[in-house]
């Protein structure tokens, strides 16, 4: 099953608690789980805009550690207090187009794979995530 979501505009805070909610489920739903996740390309931000004309690789690496928190805390029900760890991030780019920068910016849509791989009292301690961005 697919989920869909709007991310909103991507801000530089260390957390978007604007995400996350405070009510879960009763316990996190068995086996991979299929969302897609939809975003515009961030323009001229100072965090990730060192090449004037290019986008920075960091912001694909933000865009993957939100989505990671919105559907650990949205859809696994991962408590807010609960710190993440995110590691072995890959990126492969069949695309150069991607990282040119335009004035009218673009949609960016991230189809995610998430499955719970330690589960305690009904929620996650881990999940292995996956994906596609496009």
């Amino acid at each position: 099953m697919s989920q869909h979501a709007v991310l909103g505009a991507l801000d530089t805070t260390a957390v978007a608690r604007r995400l996350v909610r405070s009510e879960h489920p009763r316990s996190a739903p068995a086996g991979e789980q299929h969302f897609v996740l939809r975003d515009d390309m961030p323009l001229g931000l100072p965090l990730f805009n060192d090449t004037p004309g290019l986008h920075d690789p960091l912001v694909f690496v933000e865009l993957v550690r939100r989505a990671g928190l919105h559907v650990g805390h949205r859809h696994f029900g991962v408590p807010v207090q609960r710190p993440a760890l995110f590691y072995r991030f890959a990126l492969r780019l069949s695309d150069p187009a991607v990282w040119q920068d335009s004035a009218e910016g673009a949609r960016l849509a991230l189809e995610m794979r998430a499955e719970p791989t330690r589960t305690v009292a009904g929620v996650p301690r881990s999940l292995r995530l996956g994906g596609t961005l496009r």
